[in-house]
This record gives structure tokens, C-alpha cells and sequence, in this order.
């Protein structure tokens, strides 16, 4: 299972790397093709009927609202992001409540999260990648993929006490901490790598607020980039299934690598917005 969830990241990364490298519009039509399918295999485990024209016409819209120049105002996107994180901490301290019991969310709910947030995400993907080009993207990514990675490496290898039992029993309290460790470490080498640099998220927020706020600004977000790991969970336990969809080997589905990325996306734009 290692060995193709690895080969997979691979591909996933090849794949990524290839649109940068070909044009912007390449790198958009991808990560619209990525949120898109994210947001079938989400309606999907809510029986939506139309999931699939229902993404494909969403999908279509971003991307043609992107190619057409329109973008969501500085003011408005704001106020959105700021939302959206409000909508996740309060989504987190239901999970982190419930993890115990079980946290389960009501359908039209969750699909009116699923019609909002996804598209958000991407919305604030994009605006990081005008903003500082690929670069940008890249860095707060390394947020999410430190996290995931740190976590499960140390819930291995050090993992005693569940996290989360009803809600993803792997999950350990010593893996999260080392999400932290790690997160934190991982900043802090980019920011002292890349100091000179102005498209590194890492860098900008140490440039701005200092060390101290910087560094609980990455913890923030490895806070968040659980939560969505969580709430992923929770609606696929809800639903009764293992994995959004098989489209990913090793992986699952789309839902399943961008639910992290669902919070972290829009919080990063809303503290770069903030802290200008």
C-alpha cells in the first residue's frame, strides 16, 4: 500500500509540476479538473443525483471565470475567507467534541459546504498563484503536505493514544504533535533558506509579523489542515465508505487529498490579506 500510495504521489506530482512549466492556463485547467472532482466524489457520498454534471458545470464556471479576467475583489474575498475560517473552527470544535462519539453533519448541510467551500478553495488557490506565481502555491502546500506526512510517520511510529476513535481511529495524539513539530521546523527552514525571496508564503509571514505570530500562524493552519482531514473523515464514516472514490490508487480520491487543503487555502489568503 506504501509503495503505490508513493508511486501515485509521484505521478499526482509530475503531473502538477508539468502545468507550471506548460502556462498558467494549464496549471489552472488541472487544479480546476482536481476540485472538480473533489466536489463529485463529496456530493456522490450525499447521494446527490447529479453530482457529475452538477462539478462539471461548477468546474466549468471557475475555470472560464478565470480565463475571462474576473475575480473576486480584495474587499469581498476578504470577508469570504474571513468566514470560511470562522465556519471551520466552529466545524472543528465539533469534531474535536464529538471525537469520542462520532460527529455527523446533515446532509443538505454538508452539501452546501461542499458547493461553497471547494469552490473557495480554489478561488484562493488561484489568487495565491497570481500573486506570487507558482512559488506561493507551492509553499503553502508544504504546509498541508508536512502536516500529512509528519503525522503519519510519527502516529507509526510513536502512536499510543487515538486522536479521534469514532471519527478516524488511526489517528493518534502523538502523530498530530509531530505534525506541529514538523510544520513549525519546516517553516522555519524555508524561511531561512528562501529569506530573500518575496513568493514564499513561510518567508512573508515571518517578514511581516515577526517569528513569534508567524509561527503560531503555522500552527493555525497544521490546526486546520487536520480539521479538514477530520471532517473528510467524518463524512466518509457518515456515509459508510473507506475512500471518496478509487480514482487515486493508494490514495483513495480527490476528496481525499485536497480535504486538507479545503480550510488552508482560504486561511492563507485571508492572513496575506491581513497582514499586507
Amino acid at each position: 500500500m506504501l509503495k503505490q500510495r508513493v508511486l501515485t504521489a509521484i505521478v499526482m506530482l509530475a503531473v502538477l509540476v508539468a502545468s507550471i512549466l506548460i502556462s498558467p492556463l494549464a496549471f489552472c485547467a488541472v487544479m480546476t479538473f482536481c476540485v472538480s472532482a473533489a466536489l463529485w466524489e463529496w456530493l456522490r457520498m450525499l447521494h446527490v443525483r447529479a453530482a457529475l454534471p452538477v462539478a462539471a458545470v461548477i468546474g466549468a464556471a471557475l475555470y472560464f471565470s478565470w480565463l475571462a479576467g474576473l475575480r473576486i475583489p480584495d474587499g469581498a474575498l476578504l470577508a469570504l475567507t474571513a468566514l470560511d475560517s470562522l465556519v471551520w473552527l466552529v466545524i472543528a470544535a465539533g469534531l474535536f467534541r464529538h471525537r469520542g462519539s462520532g460527529y455527523r453533519l446533515p446532509v443538505p448541510l454538508q452539501a452546501v459546504f461542499a458547493l461553497t467551500m471547494l469552490p473557495l478553495a480554489w478561488c484562493s488557490l488561484m489568487r495565491l498563484f497570481e500573486s506570487g506565481s507558482w512559488q506561493l502555491v507551492l509553499s503553502v502546500l508544504v504546509i498541508v503536505w508536512t502536516a500529512d506526512i509528519a503525522a503519519y510517520f510519527c502516529g507509526r511510529a510513536f502512536g499510543r493514544h487515538r486522536m479521534a476513535p469514532a471519527i478516524s481511529p488511526k489517528k493518534t495524539w502523538e502523530g498530530a504533535a509531530g505534525a506541529y513539530l514538523f510544520g513549525v521546523a519546516v517553516a522555519a527552514a524555508l524561511a531561512a533558506v528562501f529569506s530573500g525571496r518575496s513568493d514564499v508564503f513561510q518567508v512573508l509571514i515571518f517578514r511581516r509579523v515577526g517569528f513569534a505570530a508567524a509561527f503560531l500562524i503555522i500552527v493555525f493552519l497544521t490546526f486546520f489542515s487536520m480539521a479538514g482531514d477530520l471532517l473528510e473523515s467524518a463524512a466518509k464514516r457518515q456515509a459508510g465508505i473507506k475512500d471518496s472514490s478509487n480514482l487515486l490508487p493508494g490514495h483513495g480520491g480527490y476528496f481525499d487529498r485536497l480535504d486538507a487543503c479545503i480550510p488552508v487555502m482560504p486561511a492563507a489568503v485571508l492572513i496575506l490579506l491581513l497582514t499586507a
